[in-house]
């Protein structure tokens, strides 16, 4: 991922929640699921661009939020590690299954969550956020990337 991926990908959330905004007078509010990974919050030197773009994004959604509120639209912050998926089939590594993610959302969705950690390895690093030392400066977690 590439500089300009980043905004490619900034600039594309930033259109569709214009779009989103558009209709939700009409539509009397609604939801929008904001996928990110848990790079958002560990650095990873080959995925320096991909990480920033996930951080940025989760700060978008937090924006959203708020911006939103008033017309009833509830911004949904979606973290996870490796899902399942054709993309990543060749890497070894441990992966949630798409339909386990799915409910997660779902279920974070009825319960008015603004953010659904969807695997076991994003739950601790989240927690770690304000440690002393944060979890994203300790050690790798087993299964994922260093």
């Amino acid at each position: 991922m590439t500089p300009k991926t980043v905004i490619v990908t900034r600039a594309s959330q930033g259109i569709g929640a214009a779009v989103d905004n558009l209709f939700l007078d009409r539509a009397g509010g609604g939801v929008t699921i904001n996928v990110l990974s848990d790079v958002t919050w560990r650095p990873i030197p080959t995925q320096s661009a991909y990480s920033a773009s996930k951080a940025a994004s989760w700060s978008f959604a937090n924006t959203l939020r708020v911006q939103l509120k008033q017309q009833r639209m509830h911004v949904l912050a979606l973290h996870m590690g490796f899902v399942d998926t054709d993309l990543i089939r060749g890497l070894d590594v441990p992966k949630s299954s798409p339909a386990e993610v799915v409910r997660k959302t779902l279920d974070g969705l009825a319960a008015g969550k603004l953010e659904v950690l969807a695997d076991e390895p994003t739950r601790p690093l989240k927690r770690g956020l304000c440690l002393e030392q944060p979890s994203y400066f300790g050690p790798a977690q087993p299964g994922m990337w260093p």
